[in-house]
């Protein structure tokens, strides 16, 4: 290592130097001037004409006139602090460790062939090209490329030569039937298809739409769906992706605040005279008056013409600026003398003295500046000079000093400084992948494939993630760094994540949402999410970090966009950019340069601060037709461009050097350098504990803050509630939502809830700490706990359209309507015991409260003559309360303190009240309701959701005065509920052993109480508290995926699923044996045959091989034999009831057996053969004496069914469309019913035929004999196959001549 450096001066002569070259003569006090003769390496002096020397001989003069030793010239180190001791040097060895530029300087060889241009002459980047992998296909300019990349259409090498001399042949690619292709081929899911958001990427999947989703107010919506801010429209830019933005406009659409441009732009009134060309045309800076001073460069003077002329021309006798400003009289220049010359005094010079044109002129050394005296000089502040230097400047008299920040290193142009360790890579979003490449290379790679709508990204290098946005899925992904390992981190609550950030340091994920107007927090698996900012936010877009300061940066390009930053942990916000702005998309922040850069894709411009918002400048404003976003690495910028799908660099100082980085992109968003200096260490405020907070340790400028997840209140500086006390609950078709009363902040939190696809109705029962909602997608009811947990169905069959739903928190009882089956039922809350209570005179009930305390249920009915009634819990005493001046009577509610009733009502867009009998009805609030929906109460206020209004409000319950919004912007509202745990205790009947009754306790007005009843299908018995074992008279048949069954014993008809817990695939035929109460069934998927009790219990599977498509199945209920046809193996087998002993009995001249039958009296089987000669044929049971019966005119016989009574054989064909008849020997044949659309099985019981029916998807009845009054039994089921009827109570018939019909089968 060297000493220590210093200047030194040498003698020259008799005189010594002082400073700054200029020689004292002690004895006279004169000043001597020197300078560095041209090819001489010593220094001379001059007295006069005489010259002397000024430093020692051992010593080098700088050429700002400092000494320092010969040793130090040309050894790499900018000793002179002018870099004259390093030019014009001999090229130097290099060090082991070190790479030898052809221009002689030295970098360290780790800088060889980095993509950089370390040496300035670019000699450590002639490389050779590196081998591609035979997974990889090699460019023409030596770059590699992923193989299956070549010929796809997308332009992936820098060069396009992956997309040349393609096969004509490539087949263009299809898309299911469930996905929509857009116009360049791509796959998307049909479901997005008119969605309003650009899922395709070029807007061809939002064209062509009879509506879209409608764009919200102070928005205008393009003719694609793209909503934009409505005061672009006819503003002279093309916002819309379509233009349709500027279409029919007129001349008089720019606003008082607006200036209109010659082209008809518009442009803010005060960029008008502001020295910008903001109009592109230059005329808002037309006819402007000259009011503002010119600036001249700081060694430079003002004429007053405006002229800009070098200081050392003031007052050198010549008229430098043409109009005589800088001399004499405007000027107080000195008289000249004729004597005057530099051998006197140095001419009165400073510094440096030359004669011109007989007078003198002074001039400064290297690094200073000429005063306006025309003889005084001044040190220059290099670090003044923006770019300078890279990163840090130390200005010293006459020179300067560059350095760099930790983690940087400064290269041999002693000036720019570059990062240490890896290779920088450009990770940047492209839509449908992710996508890196090397800024100074053509190397380009593929990180993620395969996705919807990429838009957001982020990364945590020492963790190796990288972290998305997707706007079509709506959520926020991750992945490991090599693409593997991919995640949901939040999947629930966003609706256009459009910008996200990650904290390195304290393990923080941070994003904005234009769609909620939110900016929120989570760990980085999404745990612990909080609403961070949330008031006076409009459209945030992009955010950036800085959490070595605690600091957090976001755009907001809403109506008044602008740039905002805040502490971490929310605290201190502050905007610091509000003017200027149009479209602040990208947003960055240069960590070692202490500044921010942003893009402004309406103003085309790329800007930078300082981290407070001073200092602002235009970077590039000139060539950007749609920037969206911007990293900076080391001294350059890189930002992407939807118009030019481009990806772009530039020095970040001066905005010069611009280059094309990647272009013919697919469609870049967002991007960012992948280096560990972009996420530098720094101090963890938080600590090893996480701050000692119980959930979210937020930093902040110097210390931290503690913080809950949203909704959640703090319990102490340090802890969180661990549940919610009282929240707001609300559904929005695709998600269920809570507004805690908790906390101040009012901020809705999705449910965490999996496949709710369009909840409408909501309860609650804080007991259990359970949600119940209904879904009319799913036909579903289900539950979970009010953080999301223990999700479950609880009611998923029997349902078309659950409407309404109230639970009974006093006997734990589930209640429902349903407007498509036009029903309200009842079941235990876990689904249990479900009966129907009232099934007559309803028509579309809607909304239902229970009251538990009076034993009253509530209900509206949208149906032709709209109503509220009343009943009993139990569905006694029933009576319609309101029945005058309704229309769409929706949300209900009971205020058990004023013994009231409210409900909401759409069509009369009020909201009112009555008694609990319906008298004193009163309008509560009559004005201003668009379409009310959900209604609830909950202490002194009242709450309810309006569709077309988009919000939550509030007013209070007994005046409807005080209306306040809880939130808007919220599409979709339905129910709503306050949840809370200060329900009052209720003691009723039930509670002591359930009532007495066996099943269903179900609460009812007094006297009585209560009552007790029974699951669908089942009677009470005459104790009025126990049910019957189980149905008598039913139905059941075959659904692929389910066994269900309709009880005859009562007066309406409702299937019930038989709960067998076994997965069934293809469940076809199915048959029963009463004696044991057990049903049989054959998958044909499964290719198996089953059993079970008609409860559920005692599954077993009784037949696994040998089968193939067994399409018909017959119980021998007396001889305790099963029979079953395969059309896959064409035959007509029999075996025991537990399956064993099966034998073969038919296995010649079928073709297709489908339905068989049995008439066990006399020992006969039927069957329907649908084969090339579909045909009917009987045999003997043990397949003896076999005959053709019917062969003509059949063409798909599926249902068979045996009329013992009418002794006649019945059978549906679904290809000639006809149930038809005959006597059991084939004669007198008959049609029956004509047409029917498919029937498929085909039943009998008492006096009617009933038949499965594919293209009705329906149950249908029929007389027997006449094929008359036909009716519904039961609608929208899907997949049905067999039928059969059963009467239990019916006794088994007798084998007469069994034994002489049938020989022994075995």
């Amino acid at each position: 290592m060297k000493e220590k450096k210093g200047t030194q001066w040498g003698n020259c002569g008799g005189y010594f130097i002082v400073e700054r070259g200029v020689a004292l003569f002690p004895q006279e006090g004169r000043n001597f001037a020197f300078r560095k003769e041209a090819g001489c390496s010593f220094m001379r002096c001059f007295f006069a004409v005489a010259v002397l020397p000024t430093c020692s001989p051992l010593d080098f003069h700088c050429d700002n006139g400092k000494c320092i030793r010969r040793s130090w010239v040309c050894d790499g180190d900018n000793d002179c602090e002018d870099d004259s001791d390093e030019q014009d040097c001999p090229p130097r060895e290099c060090e082991e460790d070190e790479f030898s530029c052809q221009n002689g300087y030295c970098i360290r060889s780790l800088w060889h062939c980095d993509g950089d241009n370390d040496c300035g002459d670019n000699s450590d980047e002639q490389c050779d090209m590196r081998k591609c992998s035979e997974k990889e296909f090699r460019c023409s300019d030596g770059s590699c490329i992923a193989e299956h990349w070549f010929c796809d259409g997308d332009t992936d090498c820098k060069d396009g030569s992956d997309e040349e001399n393609c096969p004509s042949d490539v087949p263009a690619a299809t898309c299911s039937l469930e996905e929509f292709q857009c116009a360049y081929g791509r796959c998307i899911l049909d479901i997005y298809h008119c969605d309003g958001d650009d899922d395709c990427g070029d807007w061809s999947d939002e064209s062509d739409c009879s509506s879209h989703q409608p764009c919200r107010s102070g928005e205008f919506m393009c003719n694609s769906g793209l909503c934009i801010n409505a005061g672009w429209r006819c503003d002279g830019d093309f916002d819309c992706d379509d233009q349709s933005d500027e279409r029919n406009c007129t001349t008089s659409m720019c606003t008082a605040d607006q200036f209109r441009c010659k082209s008809g732009r518009c442009v803010r009134l005060s960029w008008r005279c502001d020295g910008e060309d903001d109009c592109s045309d230059n005329s808002d800076e037309e006819n402007c008056e000259n009011t503002g001073t010119p600036q001249c460069a700081p060694d430079q003077f003002l004429c007053g013409n405006g002229r800009c002329i070098g200081q050392r021309k003031l007052c050198n006798g010549a008229n430098d600026c043409e109009d005589g400003s800088d001399e004499s009289p405007h000027q107080n220049c000195r008289p000249r003398t004729e004597e005057e010359n530099c051998n006197v005094n140095n001419g009165g010079c400073a510094q440096k003295c030359q004669m011109v044109r007989g007078m003198v002129q002074c001039t400064c050394h290297t690094g200073y500046r000429l005063l306006e005296d025309g003889r005084s000089c001044q040190d220059v502040n290099e670090c003044a000079e923006e770019g300078y230097c890279s990163q840090g400047c130390t200005n010293s008299e006459g020179g300067f000093q560059c350095w760099c920040e930790q983690g940087y290193e400064l290269r041999p142009d002693k000036r720019s400084c570059k990062a240490l360790g890896p290779e920088p890579v450009l990770l940047f979003a492209n839509r449908i992948d992710i996508r890196q490449v090397l800024p100074h290379r053509s190397e380009y790679t593929l990180l993620l494939n395969n996705l919807e709508n990429a838009i957001a990204l982020d990364f945590h290098h020492s963790k190796e993630l990288v972290f998305w946005s997707d706007v079509t899925l709506d959520r926020i992904m991750r992945a490991n760094l090599n693409g593997s390992n991919v995640e949901e981190v939040v999947s629930t609550g966003l609706e256009s994540p459009g910008g996200l950030a990650i904290d390195w340091i304290h393990d923080k994920l941070y994003w904005t949402d234009s769609g909620t107007s939110r900016i929120e927090v989570a760990n980085l698996d999404g745990t612990h999410r909080k609403v961070l900012l949330w008031q006076n936010l409009e459209k945030p877009r992009a955010i950036a970090l800085h959490p070595m300061e605690g600091t957090i940066y976001w755009t907001d390009w809403g109506n008044t966009p602008r740039i905002e930053y805040s502490n971490m942990d929310g605290s201190n916000r502050r905007i610091i950019a509000d003017t200027h702005l149009f479209w602040p998309n990208g947003l960055t922040i240069d960590y070692a340069g202490h500044r921010m850069y942003w893009v402004d894709a309406k103003h085309h411009v790329i800007e930078r601060a300082d981290l407070d918002g001073r200092n602002r400048k235009a970077v590039i404003s000139q060539g950007l037709p749609h920037p969206f976003a911007i990293t900076v690495f080391e001294d350059s910028l890189y930002w992407t461009d939807w118009h030019t799908k481009s990806i772009n660099s530039a020095n970040k100082f001066t905005g010069k050097n611009q280059e094309i980085i990647r272009n013919k992109l697919h469609f870049p968003m967002d991007i960012h350098t992948l280096h560990p200096q972009r996420q530098p260490a720094g101090r963890n405020r938080c600590g090893a504990n996480n701050g000692g907070c119980t959930h979210l340790c937020l930093p902040s400028s110097k210390d931290y803050t503690c913080a809950c997840p949203t909704g959640f209140r703090k319990t102490s500086s340090h802890a969180c509630a661990q549940s919610l006390d009282k929240f707001l609950l609300f559904a929005r078709r695709m998600d269920i939502r809570r507004i805690s009363f908790d906390t101040d902040d009012l901020s809705d939190d999705v449910i965490p809830l999996a496949d709710v696809r369009s909840a409408v109705a909501l309860d609650w029962d804080s007991k259990d700490d359970y949600v119940y909602w209904t879904d009319v997608s799913t036909d579903s009811i289900s539950r979970a706990k009010w953080d999301g947990s223990s999700q479950e169905v609880v009611v998923d069959t029997s349902l078309e359209s659950p409407a309404g739903l109230a639970i009974d928190w006093v006997t734990n009882k589930l209640y429902w309507t349903d407007a498509g089956t036009d029903r309200i039922e009842v079941s235990n809350t876990d689904g249990t015991m479900r009966t129907v209570l009232i099934w007559e005179n309803l028509d579309r009930p809607r909304d239902i409260v229970v009251d538990p305390v009076g034993g009253f249920m509530y209900w509206t009915d949208w149906g032709a003559s709209p109503k509220i009634e009343r009943a009993g819990m139990d569905a006694s005493n029933r009576l319609v309360i309101i029945s005058s001046n309704l229309t769409w009577p929706n949300g209900l509610a009971i205020d058990y303190e004023s013994q009231r009733l409210y409900w909401a009502d759409a069509g009369m867009k009020t909201i009112e009240y009555a008694n609990l009998d319906g008298s004193n009805r009163k309008v509560l609030i009559g004005s201003n309701l668009p379409h009310p929906f959900g209604l609830t109460l909950y202490g002194e206020r009242i709450y309810w959701t309006d569709w077309q209004a988009k919000s939550i409000q509030s007013a209070d319950r007994r005046t409807g005065q005080a209306r306040e919004t809880l939130q808007d912007n919220l599409e979709n509202l339905m129910d709503i509920h306050v949840f809370h745990r200060h329900r009052p205790p209720v003691h009723t009947a039930c509670e002591v052993s359930n009532g007495g009754c066996s099943h269903l306790c179900l609460l009812a007005p007094l006297p009585k109480g209560y009552s007790c009843t029974c699951p669908t299908g089942i009677n009470l018995q005459s104790d009025g508290k126990t049910c019957s074992p189980g149905m008598t008279s039913f139905l059941i048949f075959a659904r692929r995926t389910d066994i269900r069954m309709v009880s005859l014993d009562i007066p309406y008809f409702a299937d019930v699923v038989v709960s067998v817990n076994v997965t069934m695939k293809n469940t076809i035929a199915i048959g029963v044996d009463p004696r044991e109460g057990k049903v049989y069934w054959s998958d044909s998927t499964l290719r198996k045959i089953s059993r079970a009790a008609l409860d559920g219990s005692q599954f077993e599977d009784i037949i696994t091989t040998g089968l193939l498509t067994t399409d018909g199945l017959a119980v021998d209920a007396i001889g305790r034999k099963i029979y079953w046809t395969d059309t896959g193996t064409n035959r007509i087998e029999v075996g025991n009831l537990d399956g064993s002993m099966r034998k073969v009995l038919v296995w010649q001249n079928l073709d297709s057996p489908r339905a068989i039958a049995l008439y066990h009296e006399m020992g006969y089987m039927y069957w329907t053969d649908w084969g090339e000669n579909a045909k009917l044929e009987r045999s003997g049971m043990d397949g003896s004496g076999r005959v053709v019966l019917i062969s003509n005119n059949l063409g798909w016989p599926n249902g068979l069914a045996v009329d013992k009574a009418g002794s006649q054989l019945l059978w549906a064909d679904a290809h000639t469309e006809r149930i038809e008849a005959a006597d059991l020997n084939g004669a007198n044949r008959r049609t029956l019913l004509s047409p029917v659309q498919h029937p498929y099985g085909l039943t009998l019981l008492d006096s009617y035929i009933y038949w499965t029916d594919w293209q009705t998807r329906s149950i249908h009845r029929a007389d027997k004999d006449t094929g008359a009054n036909v009716i519904l039994v039961r609608a929208n089921l899907p997949g049905l196959m067999d039928i059969q009827a059963v009467d239990r109570a019916r006794p088994l018939g007798e084998l007469l001549g069994y034994s002489q019909i049938s020989r022994c089968l075995w």
